[in-house]
């Protein structure tokens, strides 16, 4: 183990986990509230079924596609013949998702507090700035709730299932709602 899981685990509550609520500022903004919470109830509800239901293989494979599609904002854009800019980002996003996946956890950790969601936060800027504080103060205060959590093993194996249909809602309002509404999203997935 690279870092402490304790230090792992604190990081990645108190830096990584609110970066979803950028989510609600644009909802918020683009009066999208009823559809935020739509995407999130059945999200949230699809992974307790399946999880009931012991098809957690399932919910892994819908949990790690949609990973593939909403990395992709963090791969370069470097296009091959025959593949557009979008294709070619999801090409590096499936790559390095599998390559991801054989190798420690704090590797994916480091990916995440240092390069995702800096990255995500860059993007979202053009839609946050306008609710600067209200963002700042919801990411800062959930972030502080967040990593004074003292999450055992057990207790995150038990809610994982939960925290898979969050991040899967995450993704699926932001395919759906922020990439379709800002105009510096289209001009990157053509």
């Amino acid at each position: 183990m690279i870092i402490p899981s304790k230090l792992l685990i604190k990081s990645i509550n108190t830096i990584v986990s609110p970066h979803g609520l950028t989510d609600f500022i644009h909802a918020k903004q683009f009066r999208l509230i009823e559809e935020l919470y739509r995407i999130n109830v059945i999200s949230l509800g699809s992974a307790q079924i399946l999880s009931i239901l012991h098809l957690n293989p399932l919910l892994h494979c819908i949990f790690f596609s949609s990973a593939i599609i909403h990395f992709r904002n963090d791969m370069p854009l470097i296009t091959f013949p025959y593949l557009n800019k979008l294709n070619s980002q999801l090409a590096f996003s499936t790559t390095f998702m599998t390559t991801m996946y054989f190798l420690p956890p704090e590797f994916f950790a480091f990916y995440m507090i240092f390069i995702h969601t800096p990255n995500h936060y860059k993007l979202s800027y053009v839609y946050i700035k306008n609710n600067l504080y209200e963002t700042l103060f919801l990411i800062v205060v959930s972030g502080l709730i967040l990593g004074n959590f003292d999450l055992s093993q057990e207790f995150l194996i038990n809610i994982f299932p939960l925290v898979e249909g969050l991040i899967i809602a995450h993704i699926i309002y932001e395919e759906t709602y922020i990439f379709k509404s800002c105009t510096y999203f289209k001009d990157i997935s053509a």
